[in-house]
């Protein structure tokens, strides 16, 4: 399925295909099949492990076309792009992590110690 060939994407090693993954969910979208939560949160996490640096605003891009489509936000959703802002360089974005956190509290979902340590990882990441 094409969330199978996502999820290899986030998995492919050294680095993650962010490229090719969403390439996939324009593919997936094209042939008229719906993305699920987990296609989009799995698309995020690509993101979020992107190298050299996060690819922020493609993962929020990511959000807005999941929210766009009718489909909420999961506690893995918020994790991925809070750690997408974490693994910004040169500088981690510490406020919008800290904003997703509180959107995320704010849709009912509680922090889980993989929030607080990617919110402390993006706090050790931020440069002055």
């Amino acid at each position: 399925t094409f969330s199978s060939l996502i999820t290899a994407c986030a998995n492919a090693r050294p680095v993650p295909r962010v490229d090719d993954a969403i390439r996939l969910l324009d593919r997936m979208v094209e042939h008229g099949l719906a993305p699920n939560t987990i296609t989009y949160s799995s698309l995020i996490t690509v993101c979020a492990n992107a190298k050299p640096t996060a690819r922020v605003d493609e993962a929020m891009g990511l959000l807005d076309r999941m929210i766009a489509h009718g489909l909420a936000p999961t506690m893995f959703t918020f994790n991925g792009l809070i750690t997408a802002c974490a693994n910004t360089r040169p500088s981690a974005r510490v406020d919008e992590a800290m904003r997703l956190r509180d959107q995320m509290v704010a849709n009912g979902l509680v922090p889980d110690t993989f929030t607080y340590n990617s919110l402390i990882a993006a706090c050790a990441n931020a440069r002055p």
